[in-house]
C-alpha cells in the first residue's frame, strides 16, 4: 500500500495514519508469491488506450520480469529489498547481484525459458498466463471506462504491474499512470524504443485510411479489445430519474 516506490502495512506492529487529501488503495497481500529461485518477481506489461470510443485496447507482447533484489522471507517484512521489485527501490540494495539475476531484470523470452524448464509444459505463457493478464487489463479498463473524458484523439499509455501466485494465478498489483521510459537495463534499454516505434504505428499510421486489402502494421501491439461507439449524451447521465403519476380519467 502507498506511491508508486512501494510500501508494506503490517497491521500488528504499525499504526497508519494517511495525511492530507490524498486517496489510498489498500489491497490484500499475496502470502504465496510464484517464486524463482527463491526470489520474488512481477511482470510490467504496457497497455495502450488508443480510443477511448470506441474503446481500443492495445497490449504490447514484449513484457519485462523485475526481481527483487533479495532472497524473499515472508517472516521479514521490514526489509523492502525481498517484498518489492520496482527498479527505484532494488536499485538501492547493497547486496551482490548474481549473473542469474542481472540488473534484477528479464526479458519476456527468460522467463518463457525458464517455465517451459520448472512447468515441462511447453507454451505455458500463452496458454495459462497470457489469457489471465488479458481478462485483467480488460476488466479493470471497463470498470473505470464510464469515467473517462473521452476527447476525440485521446490516448493513454499505461503500466500494468502483475503477480503470480504459486498455483500460477495472476494479480493485478497496480496500473501506473506515467510508466517508466529509462533505459536503466539492458533489457529496457532494448524494449522502450521498439515499444515507442510501434506505439507511433499505432496512433499515427493506424490513423490512415488502409489501401484496399492492406492491413497496417501495429508492430508488437495487439489488439485485445474493440467495443462500440456509444453516443456522448448517453455517458455518465447522473440526473436520470423515473418518475410515476397516477393516471385520471
Amino acid at each position: 500500500m502507498g506511491p508508486s516506490n512501494g510500501a508494506i502495512y503490517n497491521p500488528e506492529n504499525t499504526k497508519f495514519q494517511a495525511f492530507g487529501s490524498k486517496s489510498w488503495v489498500v489491497q490484500k497481500y499475496i502470502e504465496n508469491p510464484l517464486l524463482i529461485i527463491n526470489r520474488k518477481f512481477d511482470i510490467r506489461a504496457w497497455v495502450l488506450v488508443a480510443s477511448w470510443n470506441p474503446l481500443q485496447i492495445y497490449l504490447y507482447k514484449d513484457c519485462y520480469i523485475r526481481f527483487s533484489a533479495s532472497d524473499y522471507d515472508p517472516k521479514n517484512v521490514k526489509n523492502l529489498f525481498m517484498h518489492l521489485t520496482n527498479n527505484s527501490i532494488s536499485k538501492h540494495c547493497s547486496e551482490k547481484q548474481t549473473s542469474y539475476f542481472a540488473e534484477n531484470m528479464w526479458s519476456l523470452d527468460q522467463f518463457k525459458t525458464y517455465l517451459s524448464s520448472q512447468f515441462q509444459k511447453e507454451e505455458l505463457w500463452e496458454s495459462k498466463l497470457l489469457p489471465q493478464m488479458k481478462d485483467i487489463i480488460k476488466l479493470s479498463m471497463l470498470s473505470a471506462w464510464s469515467k473517462v473524458d473521452w476527447r476525440e484523439n485521446s490516448i493513454g499509455l499505461y503500466g500494468y504491474d502483475v503477480l503470480i501466485d504459486s498455483d500460477l494465478k495472476m494479480w493485478l498489483l497496480e496500473i501506473n499512470l506515467c510508466p517508466t521510459m529509462e533505459h536503466s537495463t539492458k533489457v529496457t534499454k532494448h524494449l522502450v524504443p521498439k515499444m515507442m516505434e510501434d506505439l507511433c504505428k499505432v496512433i499515427i499510421d493506424g490513423k490512415e485510411l488502409p489501401e484496399e486489402g492492406i492491413k497496417k502494421s501495429t508492430g508488437d501491439y495487439d489488439l485485445i479489445y474493440e467495443g462500440v461507439r456509444v453516443r456522448e449524451a448517453l455517458k455518465n447521465k447522473t440526473d436520470f430519474c423515473i418518475e410515476g403519476r397516477r393516471i385520471t380519467k
